[in-house]
């Protein structure tokens, strides 16, 4: 209701100016025509839609009876549908209300220019006199809104009891029906948000007087009913699947590109350590470049830890943005580094050129491979490690560091290689039993991989 509060006080002038008017423009219906009256009540609900940050977006507009007189029979939701409805009705059309509620200020006006008609509640002889002059002005050519659920305390997007008499009105005038599904109408004066909203007013196929003519009140009442429910149930699905769609598409509820999850932030913490361990190497401080290499290769495995926590709720756009990221940033950490390391103790030759984009191209082999690896390979692949993982380089380079003092000259030797022998076993076939951890986190990557694929496949 803070929306409805807040365009009345921001219209207050607004009102102060057009209540007169309407009053004036109803009670000298010699002065001004239908046309005028009904186009200054347009003039106030656009008005109250633009102060209130309201859109309403209409369809099946081209169905709608050209010529003649019709009824539209619409599901209530709140103060609102009156507004959404006539706002997408390219032609003037009428309203059926409650007496109650049309004295409230702008609401009686607004039904005067209209040519509304009130109906007393209880009082049997006031409605079938109505009715009898609505049947006259519909058979005129006048188009009318009906809310056969006449209430709408906590509708929402649910439709509650509708009543069989308001249909005598269609059949006695012997004119086409027009279902009207509103969707999301309740939210736009329900709860205390300001933020923009949306409502959708569906004007259903018309149901011709042929087509329900040898059918009683009751009849007719479950038909117009069933073709609304049908509406609204479809519109449920579609809000779902979307729902689903943004859940899953994790990519675009930032302002900024990519993911930024714990399981991803690790990620990019480690490529920071790879970063700053290649700086740390340019500027011979081996120490702490071997430092980097082994916080980047803790960060990685913390990663793949929350990974296979997170992995069975990920959408599949945010699984496949994690495993291209975590690529880059191994390439980074354990690709990069680890030559920028060797650079740094001295192994600068034309021939350790070589090694290091030797070893820099298979780093890129294996992580490519793994990437584009499909659900083809062997059950045993599922067991085993395929050659040697890009991390174990983070031990290698540690240990030997460690003992560079013992192993004196040879320790050039050694480190020289490393490259080659490393980047040999990154593309090499032989297999590695895989830890059972590691097997339950393939596992639910493969689990994920088919979703993705499912979902490619409907895509297409």
């Amino acid at each position: 209701m803070v929306r409805f509060y807040y365009v009345i006080i921001a219209s207050f002038f607004l009102i102060l100016y057009y209540v007169p008017k309407m009053a004036y423009y109803a009670k000298h219906t010699e002065k001004y025509t239908e046309t005028q009256c009904y186009k200054l009540a347009m003039r106030v609900m656009w008005l109250i839609r633009k102060k209130g940050r309201i859109s309403t977006t209409a369809f099946g507009s081209e169905t709608l009876p050209e010529d003649g007189g019709y009824i539209m029979y619409a599901n209530h939701q709140g103060k609102y549908d009156t507004i959404g409805i006539m706002t997408s009705h390219k032609k003037p059309c009428s309203i059926v209300i409650d007496s109650v509620t049309a004295k409230r200020l702008i609401v009686n006006q607004a039904v005067d220019l209209v040519k509304g008609k009130r109906f007393v509640r209880g009082d049997i002889k006031q409605q079938a006199g109505e009715i009898v002059r609505i049947i006259k002005e519909v058979k005129a050519g006048r188009r009318y809104i009906v809310f056969p659920e006449a209430g709408y305390d906590d509708n929402k997007n649910e439709l509650i009891e509708f009543h069989a008499g308001s249909f005598k009105m269609a059949l006695k005038a012997q004119c086409p029906i027009v279902p009207v599904a509103l969707w999301d109408s309740w939210k736009v004066f329900y709860g205390r948000s300001l933020k923009p909203v949306k409502s959708q007013v569906h004007f259903l196929k018309p149901i011709a007087f042929e087509e329900y003519k040898e059918m009683n009140t009751q009849q007719i009442c479950e038909l117009v009913k069933s073709r609304i429910q049908e509406k609204l149930d479809e519109l449920r699905a579609a809000t779902e699947e979307a729902r689903e769609c943004e859940k899953a598409d994790t990519l675009t509820k930032s302002r900024f590109l990519g993911v930024y999850d714990w399981s991803v932030l690790l990620t990019y913490v480690s490529l920071c350590f790879g970063i700053l361990g290649s700086c740390m190497a340019i500027g011979s401080k081996l120490a702490n470049a071997m430092a980097c290499l082994v916080l980047s290769a803790l960060f990685e495995k913390l990663n793949e830890k929350f990974e296979r926590a997170k992995l069975a709720k990920c959408g599949a756009e945010e699984h496949r943005y994690g495993t291209h990221a975590d690529s880059l940033s191994n390439l980074i950490c354990f690709g990069v580094l680890p030559c920028a390391i060797g650079y740094a103790v001295g192994l600068d030759s034309m021939i350790h050129m070589v090694f290091y984009t030797f070893y820099i191209i298979s780093v890129v082999v294996r992580l490519a491979y793994f990437n584009a690896k499909t659900e083809s390979e062997e059950d045993s692949s599922k067991k085993y490690l395929i050659g040697l993982p890009v991390l174990s380089i983070a031990i290698l380079l540690p240990v030997l560091y460690l003992f560079k003092d013992i192993l004196g000259s040879v320790y050039q030797l050694i480190m020289t290689c490393i490259y080659p022998i490393a980047g040999i076993s990154y593309i090499s076939s032989f297999r590695i039993r895989k830890p059972k951890a590691l097997e339950e986190r393939e596992e639910l990557v493969a689990q994920k991989n088919e979703e993705i694929e499912a979902g490619d496949r409907v895509n297409q």
